[in-house]
C-alpha cells in the first residue's frame, strides 16, 4: 500500500483521510442542513445553538486536513493518477444517475444539465480546486525544494496574513474554497515536513489539547459573533480563517505522531474520497442527504443524534462498498487499456 510519493502507506495518515471525510458529512449536517444559529435561537434554544457551533468548530478542519496530507507527502503528478480520479468522479456520478432512473426517483435535471452540474456545481468545488492544485504541484514542489527556510517562512507569513485580511472578500481566495488557498496549505505542510521546528516536536496529547482548546475557543467566538452580529459567521468558519487553519494544523500534527499499521484502515482509506463523491452528488446532496437530516430534526435530542450517526454510517459503508466496484472496473481498464497492473495501492 503506497501513498503519492511511493512510500509505504502510513495507517495513521490513512485514518486521518477517513476521519476527514466523515467530518465533511458532519459539517454539511450542521449549518447547511439545520440552518445557522441566530440571535433569536440563541435565546429561545441556547443548547441547540451552542451544540451547532461546537460541532461546526470540531469538524470544520476536514477539508484543510485533507489538503495538508497532500502537502506533507508532496504530490508527484502522474497523468495515470489524474485519469483514475476522473474515472472515480464519472463512475459515481453515472452510477447515482442510473440508480435514480432504476428506482424511478424524480430528477429535476435532464441528462445534459445533470453533467453540467457535476462539472460546475458548488457541491463538487473540491474536485475542481484539487485538480488545479495537482496541476500546479510541480511548481510548488520546485519552490519548496529550492527555497531556503527563511524565504519559505517569509512567503507563508505574507500569504496567510493577506488571506486573513482579504480572503473573505477577494474571489481569488474565496474564503478557502479555492485552488489558491489549497496552494497555501500545501506549501505550509511542505514547510512543516521539510523544516520541522519546535511546533512539530510536541507530544501528541499536546496537539490534541491544543486542538480542543481551539475548538472551544472558536465556539465561544461564534456565540459572540451571533450575539453581536459584528462579523459574518461564515467568515469565522471559512476554511481560510486563521482559527480554522491553526486548528487544522494541530489536528493534522496529532495524527503524524501516531504510528501503527492496519490493513483494514488502509483498504478503507483508498476509497475514502468516495464518501465525498456520493453524499455531495448534485442529485443526492440537497434532495436526499440534507433532507434526511432536516426530517430528523423534530425528534428528541438523543433520538436525533442516533439518526444522524445512522445516516452518516450508512453513507460511509455504502460509499466504500460502491468504490470497491469502481476499483474492480478500474483495474480491468488499467490492465487492458493502460497496461498497468499495480493499481490497487
Amino acid at each position: 500500500m503506497r501513498n503519492e510519493v511511493g512510500r509505504i502507506r502510513c495507517s495513521n495518515i490513512e485514518l486521518l483521510r477517513i476521519i476527514s471525510m466523515i467530518l465533511v458529512m458532519i459539517v454539511h449536517a450542521c449549518f447547511l442542513a439545520l440552518d445557522y444559529p441566530t440571535k433569536d435561537t440563541l435565546y429561545t434554544n441556547p443548547y441547540s445553538s451552542i451544540m451547532k457551533c461546537f460541532c461546526e468548530s470540531f469538524s470544520i478542519v476536514c477539508v484543510n486536513s485533507f489538503v495538508l496530507i497532500s502537502g506533507w507527502f508532496g504530490i508527484r503528478p502522474r497523468f495515470f493518477r489524474l485519469l483514475e480520479l476522473m474515472f472515480q468522479v464519472v463512475f459515481f456520478c453515472g452510477l447515482i444517475q442510473v440508480l435514480f432512473v432504476c428506482l424511478k426517483i424524480p430528477m429535476q435535471e435532464s441528462f445534459s444539465s445533470y453533467w453540467k452540474l457535476v462539472l460546475f456545481s458548488d457541491e463538487y468545488w473540491f474536485v475542481r480546486a484539487y485538480v488545479v492544485l495537482w496541476l500546479f504541484s510541480p511548481l510548488l514542489n520546485a519552490f519548496s525544494e529550492h527555497s531556503d527556510r527563511r524565504s519559505m517562512w517569509r512567503f507563508l507569513v505574507a500569504f496567510f496574513v493577506v488571506q486573513a485580511l482579504v480572503g473573505h472578500k477577494v474571489g481569488w481566495f474565496a474564503r478557502g474554497y479555492s485552488p489558491l488557498s489549497f496552494m497555501g496549505l500545501y506549501l505550509l505542510a511542505r514547510y512543516l515536513n521539510l523544516y520541522p521546528s519546535r511546533i512539530c516536536n510536541l507530544k501528541r496529547m499536546t496537539y490534541l489539547l491544543l486542538y480542543f482548546f481551539l475548538v472551544f475557543f472558536t465556539t465561544i467566538c461564534a456565540l459572540i459573533v451571533i450575539y453581536s452580529g459584528v462579523v459574518d459567521l461564515n467568515t469565522l468558519y471559512a476554511y481560510s480563517s486563521p482559527l480554522v487553519i491553526t486548528s487544522s494544523v494541530f489536528f493534522f500534527l496529532f495524527f503524524t505522531k501516531l504510528s501503527f499499521s492496519n490493513r483494514v484502515i488502509n483498504d478503507i482509506a483508498i476509497s475514502s474520497f468516495s464518501i465525498y463523491l456520493l453524499h455531495c452528488n448534485p442529485l443526492f446532496f440537497e434532495p436526499v442527504y440534507l433532507t434526511w437530516i432536516r426530517e430528523c430534526a423534530s425528534y428528541d435530542y438523543f433520538i436525533f443524534l442516533g439518526y444522524i450517526l445512522g445516516i452518516i454510517l450508512l453513507i460511509f459503508v455504502l460509499s466504500i462498498v460502491l468504490d470497491k466496484f469502481r476499483l474492480f472496473f478500474w483495474n480491468i481498464l488499467s490492465v487492458y487499456c493502460f497496461k498497468k497492473v499495480d493499481v490497487v495501492r
